[in-house]
């Protein structure tokens, strides 16, 4: 009796939570779709301009997906699996970690070379955060959420805050490479930790 009672309860509970869960996910929809409304239809410019804000909104569109695969396994349980979803991460991180060096330091170009370059390379960065988001559970969240937030700050930061000539977009680029290939290191040390305990 009591064990049907206790289901009766969690079956209750359940649609409470997947309304809660559906309200935050139409919210952040809802944000999204206003900014990328704005942005594609409230500028005026030249084709520099244009150029700029559709790399943004490729850019924010990654983001967005980041944030819903964030909202949607927020409570998910991998349970005996989470040892092998961390793996595919540390795998995923790793390559990510080599196309980050890849470019920051092998090329060569003038000032819109760099500019482009370190924007895609934001951009990449984004995807690649929505697809770790995508196979975290509650707990790996829980530990890597932060330096996922930081990453994708620090990239719409390098990649779209601020103009320079071929020296900042270069250097820009470098930097930004340094600290992506730490965090992924420590998001990789840290998920491993986690699992081990």
């Amino acid at each position: 009796m009591k064990r049907i009672l206790v289901l009766l309860v969690a079956l209750c509970l359940v649609p409470a939570f997947v309304s809660a869960q559906d309200d935050d996910i139409s919210n952040a929809n809802r944000v999204y779709f206003n900014e990328v409304s704005r942005l594609a239809f409230e500028g005026y410019g030249d084709i520099d301009f244009w150029s700029k804000q559709a790399k943004f909104i490729a850019f924010r569109s990654a983001v967005h997906l980041t944030s819903s695969a964030i909202t949607i396994n927020s409570d998910r349980d991998h349970g005996a699996s989470r040892v092998a979803k961390v793996k595919q991460i540390v795998e995923l991180n790793k390559v990510m970690m080599k196309t980050s060096q890849a470019f920051a330091f092998e090329g060569y170009g003038d000032t819109d070379y760099w500019s482009k370059r370190t924007k895609r390379f934001a951009t990449e960065l984004a995807m690649h955060t929505a697809t770790v988001a995508g196979l975290c559970d509650k707990p790996m969240l829980r530990t890597i959420g932060p330096k996922i937030k930081a990453l994708l700050s620090d990239a719409q930061n390098t990649g779209f805050s601020g103009y320079g000539d071929v020296d900042y977009w270069s250097k820009r680029c470098k930097a930004f490479a340094t600290r992506v290939i730490t965090l992924l290191g420590e998001i990789n040390t840290e998920l491993a930790m986690a699992v081990a305990q």
